[in-house]
């Protein structure tokens, strides 16, 4: 038999299967990119209206708009600062620090009272979300057998896209709660 003949699907899965068990790095890799689409799904949900709130009149809505030019010059810093962190630190740790640092500056934001303060914390999220998925996906090239480093990237961007459809299930039940709760809470006149 050709060894280089096609992999079933389900042997494919089997295999990819025993690598993440057997992987505990690439397991909590793949639920840190599950955790990355919720995060980013709340970030765009969140700060469009509250920023706008920071504005003040809608004249300024095209500051909106140089937000998410923005967005395209810090992704080619993203990749920048990455490849040049790698070989400065650990990237296990570089990867698990920017992750942090991504959640401790999103609570900062929420906080946030200017549009100034706003505006570089929601880019610095970004530069930071950019570096994690250029270490990421060092990382998974790096950790990941040959036999199953295609179907891990091909994990890795379903994992993300699921954990924006997670993020975005999660924040309709909250609205319907609260929602739920605070209509029961105030008559209706």
């Amino acid at each position: 038999m050709d060894r280089h003949a096609a992999t079933s699907f389900k042997a494919q899965a089997k295999q990819l299967g025993q690598v993440l068990y057997s992987s505990p790095f690439l397991m909590a890799f793949s639920l840190s990119v599950v955790v990355q689409g919720v995060l980013l799904a709340s970030l765009e949900s969140y700060w469009q209206p509250y920023f706008r709130q920071l504005l003040v009149s809608d004249s300024q809505l095209w500051i909106l708009g140089l937000i998410s030019a923005s967005i395209f010059a810090v992704s080619v810093l993203e990749s920048i600062i990455g490849k040049r962190f790698i070989s400065h630190m650990r990237p296990s740790g570089l990867y698990f620090l920017a992750f942090a640092l991504i959640f401790v500056i999103q609570l900062v934001l929420s906080q946030s009272n200017t549009l100034l303060q706003c505006l570089i914390l929601y880019e610095l999220i970004f530069l930071l979300l950019g570096v994690v998925s250029v270490v990421g996906m060092y990382l998974l090239n790096t950790e990941a057998p040959d036999a199953v480093r295609t179907s891990l990237s091909s994990v890795s961007s379903s994992c993300l896209q699921s954990g924006g459809v997670v993020g975005n299930v999660l924040a309709a039940a909250v609205f319907s709660l609260l929602s739920f709760w605070l209509l029961q809470r105030t008559p209706r006149t």
